[in-house]
């Protein structure tokens, strides 16, 4: 059966043995410098998350598959939902139990980086560093993944204040959009040319590793 695009988290990310993986949001500016010593700084277009993923040493029939998986990804067009790692959900609830059965959404935005939101348990609380990811723009829709900047609280009623996230949010961001807490996602592509395939013997594949880039397509 074909993989769908971009392909469920279950269908490739998250059926790889990860051993390591770095994401970063780098910065999209460039500077300058005045004649009078100051340093000015301009946007060069949107930030997109990155990461470096080195999976496990595995059993060599494993490591075949999984290079099989990395292949087909490699495909001009292909694309597949990726998770956040390392994917920590709140300190308050490591393992997700607080937030099962809540739909958190979007109640508002302000600016082009603070959100609030509602929908989650009463004094529910999230951590800086955390992810929340959301759909946006009309179908179809794409997917937004941002880092949580400040700690924030919700009250009695699971309504957050206002607080700041990054990256800033793309035009399309509404009320009303479903949250996900406990299984951010975002959409990623493989970048070229960064697959290595480790080292295999007739017993066990080790090394495999690429780099992905997250992608705003429709």
């Amino acid at each position: 059966m074909a993989l769908a695009n971009p392909a469920p988290v279950a269908a490739f990310f998250g059926g790889l043995k990860v051993a390591s993986a770095i994401f970063t949001l780098p910065a999209a500016i460039q500077s300058s410098v005045t004649g009078g010593g100051e340093v000015l700084t301009a946007s060069l277009g949107t930030r997109l998350w990155q990461g470096t993923v080195t999976l496990a040493a595995m059993p060599a029939r494993e490591g075949q598959a999984a290079l099989a998986l990395i292949e087909a990804m490699q495909d001009a067009g292909a694309s597949f939902l990726a998770t956040p790692l390392p994917r920590l959900l709140p300190s308050v609830d490591p393992l997700g139990l607080l937030i099962a059965g809540h739909s958190p959404f979007i109640a508002s935005v302000a600016d082009n980086r603070r959100i609030s939101l509602a929908g989650l348990p009463p004094h529910y609380e999230l951590d800086r560093g955390g992810f929340l990811s959301f759909q946006y723009g009309p179908a179809p829709q794409r997917h937004a993944l941002h880092r949580i900047s400040e700690p924030v609280t919700a009250n009695a009623a699971g309504i957050t204040p206002l607080f700041d996230v990054r990256p800033h949010f793309r035009p399309g961001v509404t009320a009303g959009a479903q949250v996900q807490i406990a299984a951010p996602v975002f959409r990623a592509v493989i970048v070229p040319d960064t697959v290595n395939e480790g080292s295999s013997n007739q017993v066990v594949t080790s090394g495999i590793s690429f780099q992905i880039i997250q992608t705003l397509s429709a």
